[in-house]
């Protein structure tokens, strides 16, 4: 399953659903925090936040290094 359909499941209210539908949309949310929580205590979600963060300092360090000629115009 795709994470469209995912998107698409967790979009469903929940008032209303028929047994079938509620069931999916329970085991695509119990899918979801099982991940989140494995993301959080391994802590591979935690690197990635800092690797997000640190990317613009770790691009000028990068442009810095590049020779005049090979670096990309300035915005004024």
């Amino acid at each position: 399953m795709g994470l469209n359909r995912w998107y698409e499941i967790l979009s469903w209210t929940l008032t209303g659903l028929d047994p079938l539908r509620l069931s999916m949309n329970v085991q695509v949310i119990c899918i979801v925090f099982q991940i989140y929580a494995k993301a959080m205590l391994d802590g591979s979600l935690a690197r990635e936040v800092a690797r997000e963060r640190d990317r613009p300092r770790r691009l000028a360090r990068l442009m810095q290094k590049l020779p005049p000629e090979h670096r990309p115009p300035q915005k004024p």
